[in-house]
């Protein structure tokens, strides 16, 4: 019967973008430069939706020695990581989880926050991945701009497609990803940096609907109808909750 009860709520799957459209990468030559160049601060949260085989690059800033990627494939091709210069580099990274890579849509999150117990976290469709304690060293402030998808624009080039990309000037709980991942934003959320949609469908550039104007110029990554269908995150200790929030509660007679 739990399986029959699975197989509804999965029934009540939506389009997360009411355009359809999302951002395709070859993994050649493909990737959108920005104008967002401080990420500076001691906290921070990103997130995004991908698809694909090779996650490199996909939300990278670099420049003098210093770097912030979420989305690292460079040692771990099969298991991708998330990497800071200011909290162990490459060499102590925190996992993005192996199911991110399966050619499937996955919800990727990746939160910092400084000095703190398990202040380095990482979340796979809602679920926690990685974990560790975080260093006293703040986020570096780079001028050079944010890439979507390679390093400095000239290599380690994502393959796959992105979707709703959202940045935050704040660690964000568990709580708080899983309830919007799901979903579009508004735009004037407390603490959102940067926030692209990529609903726009044709031309080079990408919109920051944050309100903060750092959009995006497109080399070579082409748009597309290829966008994930998501449903309500459901914790396996609150299923029976979620079917009555979902008006199924009179299945539960049988459950």
């Amino acid at each position: 019967m739990k399986r029959l009860i699975s197989i509804i709520i999965l029934a009540q799957l939506t389009f997360l973008n009411a355009d359809n459209y999302s951002l395709s990468f070859d993994g050649v030559d493909d990737y959108v430069e920005t104008f967002l160049n401080d990420l500076s601060g001691s906290e921070i949260t990103i997130e995004y939706w991908f698809k694909g085989s090779y996650l490199s690059s996909a939300i990278r800033q670099q420049g003098g020695g210093q770097y912030i990627c979420s989305g690292y494939s460079y040692h771990h091709p099969d298991d991708p990581d998330h990497i800071l210069s200011n909290d162990g580099g490459d060499g102590d990274p925190i996992k993005v989880g192996a199911a991110s890579i399966d050619g499937s849509w996955h919800h990727i999150a990746m939160t910092w926050k400084q000095d703190t117990e398990n202040g380095y976290r990482s979340f796979l469709d809602g679920d926690s991945i990685d974990a560790r304690n975080s260093s006293n060293s703040p986020l570096p402030g780079i001028t050079d701009n944010l890439l979507l998808g390679a390093y400095n624009g000239t290599g380690q080039f994502l393959n796959g497609i992105l979707d709703e990309i959202r940045i935050w000037d704040y660690s964000r709980s568990q709580e708080e990803i899983q309830s919007t991942m799901g979903s579009e934003l508004t735009g004037d959320e407390t603490g959102l940096t940067a926030y692209w949609k990529l609903n726009t469908g044709d031309g080079t550039t990408i919109y920051d609907q944050s309100g903060n104007s750092t959009h995006g110029t497109i080399y070579g990554a082409s748009w597309s109808t290829n966008v994930p269908i998501t449903q309500t995150y459901v914790p396996d200790d609150n299923f029976e909750q979620a079917l009555i929030d979902l008006g199924y509660d009179d299945v539960l007679d049988d459950y």
